[in-house]
């Protein structure tokens, strides 16, 4: 641990452990979570690509990170959403709904007056 102000941060010069998630600090002081290293390539990997290696000011560990921050814990479980079978009847309420707006003003044009 490099940083004696706060021991969590790293610099390059200490490589982290392969598939941890990581947080990173680059050098134009941007942060960015959900990075791993890979040993294989030498690499720092994210959804979105590989980040460059001289862009990096400084790494932590993100479970180290956020417990430093005290945050409540994140949910394990995302919430479950409306199943099907709840879903389907009330999307034919919703059609049904507006297929009869739509032809009772299809009447109304016919008689000769909008309805607004």
């Amino acid at each position: 641990m490099e940083n004696p102000t706060n021991p969590i941060f790293n610099s390059l010069k200490t490589l982290p452990e392969e598939d941890r998630s990581l947080i990173l600090v680059f050098t134009d002081k941007e942060i960015m979570s959900g990075v791993k290293y890979c040993k294989q390539h030498d690499e720092f990997h994210t959804r979105k690509g590989d980040v460059k290696k001289h862009l990096i000011h400084q790494w932590a560990y993100a479970d180290e990170f956020y417990a430093q921050l005290k945050l409540p814990e994140f949910p394990k479980e995302q919430p479950k959403r409306q199943g099907l079978d709840e879903t389907i009847p009330q999307l034919f309420k919703i059609l049904f709904a507006a297929a009869a707006m739509a032809e009772k003003e299809s009447e109304q044009e016919k008689k000769g007056f909008r309805f607004h």
